[in-house]
């Protein structure tokens, strides 16, 4: 009867070796249940189920998938006539019009501002120097063809002239030569000048002395007036006077970027003046500057010409 005792003794310690404290119990001890087979554990807080592990032996069957509705006999989406999928609604970018462009470029913001792909087309760009353009010839008839002419692209900054103070008469000239170029600022255009080099001369024999004039080539000035004392008949048909005048340069900037240059005279009268003969000053076009001078000579200087040329604007393609 002991050993009974003690073997119901022993598997309820063994039982209580393997069970939960005494706050776990099974379910269907807690819920009355007729239990779960998969052996199921709920906390006891009071009465009140915290977890409980699913039953999967319990739950509940499937739905019948065959019992969905079957998609193949849905109606087709009405598609509304006239509607193409292929092109989407709303406005056709094809026949937005470009963005609209500046008619002229603006030539001091390096952007295609006229929309044709290039960029300051039609801007100035260079100054050259253009063709002779000769002006009247004062003096007499006597002595030899004789020249002095600036180098192609540049025009005079500088004038020398040679006398015969014995006799009283001019007995050569000569010019100093300078290059423009044109410099595009900010917002508007210039021109720098550099200092005259060379000496192109024609120098008679009854020279005696000599004077030079330079315009302020810091400044936009050139030969602009030339000064002349000549006699064309009698006994003296010479040169008695020479000289020049330098003139200031302007430029201006139209709306469609056309530049324009225009000199006013300084009145700076360099040169010589015998004063016994008839006055010929004779002054370039607006937009010229004088390139040299043509005349006749010997001792002395017979007859003097100016030579103009036009400064000209290029402009970029």
């Amino acid at each position: 009867m002991r050993g009974s005792t003690m073997k119901s003794c022993f598997c309820f310690l063994l039982v209580a070796g393997c069970a939960q404290p005494t706050s776990l119990q099974s379910t269907s001890a807690t819920t009355g249940g007729a239990g779960h087979r998969d052996g199921g554990l709920v906390f006891d807080d009071g009465g009140s189920t915290q977890y409980e592990k699913p039953d999967l032996a319990n739950s509940q069957p499937l739905p019948d998938l065959s019992e969905l509705p079957d998609l193949a006999v849905l109606p087709d989406l009405a598609i509304p006539a006239g509607v193409d999928l292929a092109t989407p609604a709303g406005a056709d970018l094809a026949t937005v019009p470009d963005l609209a462009h500046a008619s002229v470029e603006n030539c001091f913001n390096d952007i295609d501002d006229d929309g044709n792909g290039k960029i300051n087309d039609g801007c100035p760009d260079t100054l050259s120097v253009g063709a002779d353009v000769p002006l009247i010839a004062f003096g007499g008839s006597g002595g030899g063809a004789v020249s002095a002419h600036c180098p192609a692209g540049q025009v005079a900054t500088a004038m020398r002239v040679y006398e015969d103070d014995y006799e009283a008469e001019m007995a050569g000239f000569g010019v100093g030569c300078s290059t423009l170029t044109l410099v595009r600022g900010a917002s508007s255009y210039s021109v720098t000048v550099s200092a005259p080099a060379g000496l192109y001369e024609f120098k008679g024999s009854g020279w005696d002395y000599y004077q030079n004039g330079v315009c302020d080539t810091s400044k936009f000035q050139v030969v602009w007036n030339t000064l002349m004392n000549t006699n064309e008949s009698g006994a003296y048909p010479y040169v008695h006077g020479l000289g020049m005048d330098c003139a200031l340069g302007a430029l201006t900037l139209s709306p469609t970027n056309q530049l324009s240059i225009a000199f006013t005279n300084l009145n700076t009268h360099f040169g010589y003046d015998y004063a016994w003969g008839a006055e010929h000053p004779q002054a370039c076009g607006a937009s010229q500057a004088v390139v040299g001078y043509n005349g006749r000579g010997g001792a002395w200087l017979d007859q003097i010409q100016p030579i103009c040329a036009p400064i000209v604007v290029n402009y970029k393609p």
